[in-house]
């Protein structure tokens, strides 16, 4: 296995290995005492992740829908 480092900060660190055709994505939560999670993704999988993180940008970037109320978490419950 050789990895090669793709992204690292501190919080986030991206390796790929091309001869397993894999990449392994470490996130943590920092601080004192810092909690991880590792993701072990293959291509289909990167894919995947890919798309939903670009469905997931739009849906950020989007405007509001003209019919839905800003502000009102529970828009039955009268003001």
């Amino acid at each position: 296995m050789v990895w090669t480092t793709i992204l690292n900060n501190e919080h986030l660190i991206i390796t790929a290995d091309k001869e397993q055709g894999i990449i392994m994505i470490e996130t943590s939560s920092g601080g004192y005492r810092p909690k991880y999670v590792t993701l072990h993704l293959n291509e289909a999988e990167i894919d995947e992740m890919m798309s939903a993180l670009s469905a997931a940008k739009q849906h950020l970037i989007a405007p509001a829908s003209p019919n839905k109320k800003q502000g009102r978490v529970f828009p039955w419950i009268p003001k």
